[in-house]
């Protein structure tokens, strides 16, 4: 009827249930065994569809060769379950969080949405207990935010901070105004408007007769490069991602330098060129060793190496989906070159949608960006951009010494990080790693771990902070 072939799906619920709960065992996941009588309880009992209609329909259920009843009382059924949970909510906080992630594993997303979670709730007024709950669905909601951007078109508004001094602004300006996309343009007299109240004299020349002269002289260079190109490049696009390091120097030469820029400031009166002849004579094993002991100065990543890892550089070849893009490009103490955006390097499907079974229609939505696109990009190529999603993939250039290498991929790899930036921070410090095995001794709070919840212990954290005030 109304609910289709309830027995079956109920039996298909059961038998994913004890997958998860041999695959939450494995991980290592706390309270598992401990609670399997009562997860026994909380599946034979009916918890997974509590507060749903579908209770009302179930009569028996097989099982493996024997029946399930549905208790009338599933609250009273499964006390031990809740009483469990709240024991262990308040000798360890992190121990309910895990529990209750356990039981969203085991029930699913949509039940315990609809039915598990809410009981939770209603039923304690445990502070510990509801906090954990707060943590966890934060987590999942950034999670499944995350994983929905690859939707999102270009042309989505973006909330933007910018900071600068007189100078920048007015160089700022002058690009903006130097624009063909009439968006710019506008933000331009927006920003030149509110700026005019405060330093009105350090940004009148972006748009005056100087500022027009740079103006011209900012489209001329890009004009020539592309006559440049179109005379001299030829090659197709390239499908799927990139993350290849393509310039950098031999170690050997490199670090000789990095050592001779750490040892000049305490070498006074010596010239650098007579330093760095008597480096290179230093042994291979002690220039590790005194690499190494700058490595073990650092006590946490925001002890940020010396300016002497400048002399090291690195240019990557990066294609990555575009919203992963506009997180790397926060980062400004480096040389990025980037394309226009396009669709013609494919797109990047998150594994939440596979999973989900989504796959049709993401594939779907993605073509019809992809017709429209070729569509404008005939006779508007920057234009275009608008409407391509952030999971198509884009190419850009970086180029970074090691000092700024290390920033970037020690912050791109923590745990609350966006996952597809964290991959390709990885990738990048394995690239490095490679190539120059002794100097990325100094790429120390690099985290090459894998995490299903990423803003878990943000969100934690955020909580302690709440339960504070």
């Amino acid at each position: 009827g109304m609910y289709g072939n309830v027995s079956d799906d109920l039996s298909n619920v059961i038998r994913a249930w004890e997958t998860d709960i041999a695959s939450l065992s494995k991980d290592g996941a706390p309270e598992v065994f401990r609670l399997w009588k009562d997860y026994e309880d909380f599946v034979s009992n009916g918890m997974l569809i509590w507060g749903t209609d579908v209770g009302q329909a179930v009569g028996k259920v097989k099982r493996y060769g024997f029946n399930l009843q549905i208790a009338n009382d599933p609250v009273r059924a499964s006390h031990s379950l809740w009483k469990t949970l709240v024991d262990v909510a308040q000798k360890d906080p992190a121990l309910a969080e895990l529990n209750i992630k356990a039981l969203k594993n085991i029930v699913g997303a949509k039940a315990y949405n609809k039915g598990l979670g809410v009981h939770i709730a209603n039923s304690f007024n445990d502070s510990i207990l509801k906090s954990s709950m707060r943590i966890y669905n934060a987590a999942t909601k950034a999670k499944a935010l995350d994983a929905l951007r690859s939707l999102l078109p270009a042309s989505t508004l973006t909330n933007v901070g910018v900071t600068g001094n007189g100078r920048a602004f007015e160089y700022l300006l002058s690009i903006l105004f130097a624009s063909k996309l009439k968006e710019e343009n506008n933000l331009a007299l927006q920003i030149k408007k509110e700026l005019d109240t405060t330093i009105k004299s350090f940004v009148r020349r972006s748009d005056d007769k100087y500022g027009k002269v740079l103006q011209k002289y900012l489209n001329s260079v890009k004009k020539s490069a592309q006559n440049v190109a179109k005379t001299s490049i030829s090659g197709t696009p390239s499908k799927g991602k990139i993350a290849k390091l393509v310039e950098y120097e031999n170690e050997n030469k490199v670090i000789n330098s990095v050592i001779s820029a750490i040892i000049y400031e305490q070498s006074p009166g010596i010239s650098f060129e007579k330093i760095l002849q008597q480096v290179k004579k230093i042994p291979t094993g002690k220039k590790k060793k005194i690499i190494l002991e700058m490595a073990d100065l650092r006590k946490n990543r925001r002890h940020r190496p010396s300016r002497a890892f400048e002399m090291a550089e690195y240019t990557f070849d990066l294609v990555t989906n575009f919203g992963m893009f506009r997180d790397f490009h926060r980062h400004r103490a480096l040389t990025l070159e980037r394309q226009l955006l396009t669709t013609h390097h494919g797109y990047d499907m998150p594994q939440e949608v596979k999973d989900l079974g989504m796959q049709k229609e993401f594939k779907e939505c993605m073509n019809n960006t992809d017709t429209v696109f070729k569509k404008i990009q005939k006779k508007n190529p920057e234009e275009a951009q608008y409407v391509v999603n952030f999971g198509y993939n884009y190419p850009y250039m970086m180029k970074m010494n090691m000092r700024e290498a290390v920033h970037m991929i020690e912050l791109r790899t923590v745990p609350q990080g966006h996952q597809d930036y964290r991959i390709v921070a990885q990738k990048m410090y394995q690239a490095i790693n490679k190539k120059h095995p002794i100097l990325s001794n100094i790429m120390k709070f690099v985290d090459m771990n894998k995490y299903e919840l990423e803003r878990f212990e943000s969100e934690k954290r955020t909580e302690e902070k709440r339960n504070r005030q």
